[in-house]
Parts: structure tokens; sequence; C-alpha cells
């Protein structure tokens, strides 16, 4: 099948379907669309400190119970 050449022709902004909300903004104060990247945040050092803290707690929680059950003892048959 032949490729159109018409097939690469992209509309203006203002006649196309959908547009993305903060394209809207830029062209009621007249100006052109900017596409601004965000920043990449890391997370807080805290934030890992916490999910550690919680494993280990979780962890200790879990082999008390296996503890307490029974779980360690030795059964010969």
């Amino acid at each position: 099948m032949p490729e159109d050449p018409d097939d690469d022709f992209t509309p203006p902004p203002g006649d196309r379907t959908w547009r993305h909300p903060s394209e809207l903004g830029a062209e009621r104060l007249g100006a052109e669309p900017r596409f601004v990247a965000r920043p990449i945040q890391r997370t807080p050092p805290k934030i890992w400190l916490a999910t550690a803290i919680g494993a280990l707690v979780g962890a200790a929680a879990t082999l008390s119970v296996i503890l307490l059950s029974g779980g360690f003892r030795i059964v010969e048959r």
C-alpha cells in the first residue's frame, strides 16, 4: 500500500480534537504552549530508614510468632 504524503500532516494546535489542559492555559495568554520536563525527585533518606526499620520489626515479629508457637522444635519420627 503506497504511503500518502498527507500522512505526515499534523494539524495546528487549534484544530486538534483533544488538547492537554496544560496547553489550554498557554493559549489563553496568547503564548505558544511550552512543554517543561519535571525534575526527578529523589526520595528522602528518612523514608528509606523507616522502610528498613519496618522490615526489621516485621521480621522480628514473624520470628517471635514462630518461636512462641514451637516452630523451631525438632520432632523426630
